[in-house]
């Protein structure tokens, strides 16, 4: 059977984490003598929203997974990384799953330890994040889940992340991206309920990526995200179903 180049890429990343050591794909970038001298890069909040519900394929497992092991080795002194599932859980019943700080230190060999074990505990946690054959959520409330946890990025000006490993298709009493193709002044609707309710955010600031998008109307809910950006200030930086890719 032949896999699909979105299929066959992630799960070829996956084999490729796996075959390495995990302290190894944790290694902090090596440093020079002038790095001593420059000024350290700003702290970053990545907050990452696991799509739980049954409209997301099996193989995107693969994708998702791939997304968090780059996330992992991303992270550096000073940053925050929030993650949670995204399902049938309201603003009022959001938990995180994860919460955890790369804590910073002015001695090299003890940031780089704090860098190793933060990501250690990303990837060691990656299978729950993304389980394989879990009970699948009957509704996907992305909206409340990044409402949710959108304090998490702080008062501006920040320097945020949000991930979503989902299709991107909000099933909610906003908006049914599943049941309909919504076209631009339905999408623009929908967005004005989902601000009467509290679920437009402050995301200036933040760099949006969605991976594994997809969907029966995959245009129409490509276009309902973009509108969702310009909508919160975020900026949509990647969309689609190619490995997550981060600015270093």
């Amino acid at each position: 059977m032949r896999l699909s180049f979105a299929v066959a890429l992630p799960l070829l990343a996956v084999a490729a984490l796996a075959a390495v050591p995990a302290h190894a794909a944790c290694a902090p970038p090596r440093t020079s003598l002038g790095d001593a001298f420059r000024k350290a890069p700003p702290p970053r909040t990545f907050v990452v929203l696991v799509d739980a519900s049954a409209s997301v394929a099996p193989e995107d497992r693969a994708l998702h997974l791939a997304a968090l092991a780059t996330v992992a080795e991303a992270l550096r002194p000073g940053d925050r990384l929030l993650a949670a599932h995204a399902g049938e859980a309201t603003r009022a019943s959001f938990r995180p799953a994860l919460d955890l700080r790369v804590e910073d230190d002015d001695r090299r060999l003890a940031r780089e330890a704090n860098i190793r074990r933060a990501c250690l505990s990303l990837r060691r946690a990656a299978p729950a994040l993304v389980p394989e054959g879990a009970r699948p959520a009957r509704a996907t409330r992305l909206l409340e889940a990044i409402a949710a946890a959108a304090p998490a990025f702080g008062a501006r000006p920040r320097q945020g992340l949000l991930l979503l490993l989902s299709d991107g298709v909000e099933e909610s009493a906003i908006a049914n991206l599943d049941r309909a193709a919504l076209d631009s002044a339905a999408i623009g609707a929908a967005l004005a309920r989902a601000r009467a309710e509290g679920l437009l955010p402050d995301l200036a600031g933040v760099e949006l990526h969605i991976v594994g998008a997809g969907g029966r109307h995959y245009g129409a809910v490509e276009r309902f995200w973009r509108a969702y950006a310009e909508a919160t200030g975020a900026r949509l930086a990647g969309y689609g179903r190619l490995p997550l890719e981060l600015a270093r």
